[in-house]
């Protein structure tokens, strides 16, 4: 039973880890972009 269930934290785990990192990501593009944006303007 235990060697049924290893399979499945690992997986769970690196669901849950890749799905944060998408989100870390997408925060880091938007703030990048928005960086980019205001010393384009203050050029």
């Amino acid at each position: 039973r235990k060697q049924a269930d290893s399979p499945a934290l690992p997986s769970r785990i690196y669901a849950a880890k890749g799905r944060s990192y998408s989100i870390h990501r997408l925060t880091f593009f938007s703030f990048l972009i928005h960086e980019l944006c205001l010393s384009w303007l203050q050029m």
